[in-house]
């Protein structure tokens, strides 16, 4: 929802006669804002995930997420 919203107003930041800035910058924030909602999202989910593994398996989680076997 927030990339559509925030590519909406990219395409209005260009649409017009002089580029607007301010719906640019918007866009920008948006995009930041959701980008930093996943990554909030990502942290409390291996922190769940770190409590119910045991030590052999934290150990090829953090070599999955190092060798980006696993994309976070």
């Amino acid at each position: 929802m927030d990339d559509r919203r925030a590519l909406t107003q990219l395409a209005d930041a260009v649409a017009g006669e002089v580029f607007d800035a301010a719906r640019a910058a918007e866009a920008r924030a948006l995009r930041v804002k959701s980008a930093e909602r996943v990554q909030e999202v990502v942290e409390r989910s291996l922190e769940r995930i770190h409590a119910v593994l045991q030590p052999d398996q934290r150990e090829r989680l953090a070599y999955m997420i190092r060798t980006r076997t696993l994309m976070l």
